[in-house]
């Protein structure tokens, strides 16, 4: 397995999901921040619009 396809894999890495809500909440303090698994982003989202557009999706 080459290095770029580590890299691809380790995306979907609970550690990585964590460094960008780390990174984000610093940067966006005020925002609703979901986490979701698989598809769920689609099913939540348009019910999560309907209350704020100030929200950040982690994957």
């Amino acid at each position: 397995m080459t290095y770029l396809e580590q890299l691809r894999k380790s995306k979907s890495k609970p550690q990585v999901a964590y460094q960008e809500f780390a990174l984000s909440t610093r940067k966006n303090p005020e925002h609703l921040f979901c986490f979701f698994e698989g598809k769920d982003n689609a099913y939540y989202v348009s019910r999560i619009k309907r209350f704020t557009e100030s929200y950040y999706p982690v994957k």
